[in-house]
């Protein structure tokens, strides 16, 4: 069954972006992903994976979208 979970970790790591706290944005966006914790890459890329209508952003809502088919409570 599909969870949404990984939803709410990705508006949370929006909402975390929002207020400056970039590691904590960083960290609920590797979650959303299905990660423990945030990479690099993450970390140095959050603002163009939180940028709506990049790429990047696409990618990550796609990955997030398999991850909430996964029904997979992080």
């Amino acid at each position: 069954m599909p969870s949404s979970e990984p939803i709410k970790l990705y508006l949370e790591s929006v909402e975390a972006y929002r207020r400056g706290d970039r590691e904590t944005a960083a960290r609920k966006l590797a979650q959303s992903l299905g990660a423990s914790e945030p990479s690099d890459v993450i970390r140095n890329s959050i603002d163009k994976l939180l940028a709506t209508d990049t790429m990047p952003n696409e990618a990550a809502l796609k990955i997030m979208a398999t991850e909430v088919a996964k029904g997979k409570a992080l």
